[in-house]
């Protein structure tokens, strides 16, 4: 039973309660940040354990420079920067 849950999960508990802590990390760090709009408007950042680890004009190419990085997408936020928001409507 306990495998079944361990592949279910996709790796132990801790492993996903860490990865849970990780994703906190980077949602935070996009809430509160002001100072990303400077660095990155116009830009396609990945966010992982509350770091950017990569910035690009494409989101493809954002991609790949995280995947040549070895920093895992299942683990990363991607959020493209704007300085001026825009409203979405639903």
């Amino acid at each position: 039973m306990e495998r079944d849950v361990t592949e279910w999960l996709g790796g132990s508990a801790q492993a996903v309660a860490e990865s849970l802590v990780d994703f906190t990390k980077s949602s935070q760090f996009l809430s509160e940040d002001s100072s990303l709009v400077h660095k990155y408007d116009q830009k396609w950042i990945g966010v992982c354990a509350g770091v950017v680890r990569a910035a690009e004009d494409n989101l493809e190419a954002l991609l790949r420079s995280l995947d040549s990085q070895g920093v895992p997408r299942s683990d990363t936020v991607v959020r493209f920067i704007e300085r001026e928001q825009r409203p979405l409507f639903l």
